[in-house]
């Protein structure tokens, strides 16, 4: 990997076959709509991060939203939109059961190509129903920082729920 982001092999491959070679996924115009949800995984300490292809090069590097160091450890993954939506729909009732006064949404737009708009609306519903005060807006890649480590969250939704006083107050 070079400071912009570019990775050039991958398991003893092009990067870019990776891919080819795992999912049949060609690099073409539609390239970042297919791998979208089939991020490369990595530890950072305690939490895995998942970096998604924003680019590639004829002669076959992926390009990432941040440096991949050489010889990192990486795993293929994938998702299914049912699977995000069923884990966001746990997420706003456990902000239903905090009772925030105020929310603010920030959602990966790599979430939203990837679940389509009408699953990526639905979860902003899911929250509504938490608080209606909520304001909410997308990004490409969230960052995380926090005493355990952190990294650049691509297809994440963070929801940040406030409220002045306990719950039971009221």
């Amino acid at each position: 990997s070079d400071s912009k982001g570019f990775v050039s092999k991958l398991d003893n491959m092009l990067a870019l076959q990776v891919y080819k070679h795992y999912l049949n996924v060609l690099p073409d115009d539609f390239f970042y709509e297919n791998v979208c949800s089939f991020p490369l995984l990595t530890q950072s300490r305690n939490r895995e991060i998942a970096k998604v292809p924003i680019y590639f090069t004829k002669d076959g590097k992926l390009q990432f939203s941040m440096e991949l160091k050489k010889g990192t450890r990486v795993s293929l993954s994938y998702s299914k939109p049912e699977y995000l939506l069923r884990q966001t729909l746990a997420a706003a009732n456990a902000m239903a059961d905090f009772r925030p006064q105020g929310m603010m949404l920030f959602a990966c737009m790599n979430r939203r190509v990837f679940m389509g708009n009408d699953k990526a609306e639905r979860e902003f519903v899911y929250y509504r129903h938490a608080n209606e005060n909520l304001c909410w807006t997308y990004g490409y890649g969230e960052i995380l920082q926090t005493g355990e480590g952190g990294g650049v969250l691509n297809s994440s939704l963070v929801a940040v729920g406030f409220r002045e006083g306990r719950a039971d107050s009221e």
